[in-house]
């Protein structure tokens, strides 16, 4: 009979490794192919900006940027993409940053907003994307103009 603490122990082993393999799961191609495309389709919107930024990751859940250099004494993050189980974010940290950005989030895009500067989507929305690219470009030359980058 196993005492108490290896059933413990067992149990969070086993709650481990489960969590790994989904992990890993996403880590290669999203919750699905859907999630995938999502990915890819954020991911184009950022990797123009890639190389005035310092691509910290760039794995199948997420990418990530932070400006190359130090702004008091710490390193700035840009923006990333994440894929998650039901969605995918964009955090865009020029809107948290630089909150006149808001201002010009149309309002089919700002129900996709949740916090002050992520955007989730479960599906590729052209128009939308569209409007999140042009966002973008205006954060990075707000952060521009601002010696952020």
């Amino acid at each position: 009979m196993a005492t108490r603490s290896t059933a413990k122990k067992r149990s969070t082993t086993t709650r481990v490794a489960k969590t790994a393999k989904t992990a890993k799961t996403a880590k290669t191609r999203g919750s699905d192919a859907t999630s995938a495309d999502v990915f890819d389709a954020l991911r184009a919107i950022l990797q123009p900006f890639a190389k005035r930024l310092a691509v910290k990751t760039d794995d199948g859940a997420l990418y990530y940027l932070d400006a190359k250099k130090p702004w008091q004494k710490k390193t700035l993050f840009f923006g990333a993409v994440r894929a998650g189980k039901a969605r995918v974010s964009f955090h865009l940290f020029p809107l948290y940053a630089c909150p006149t950005l808001k201002n010009d989030v149309s309002p089919a895009l700002g129900k996709r907003m949740q916090g002050k500067s992520c955007f989730n989507f479960t599906r590729v929305d052209e128009a939308l994307f569209t409007e999140l690219a042009s966002l973008t470009a205006r954060g990075f030359a707000s952060f521009e103009a601002l010696g952020m980058v």
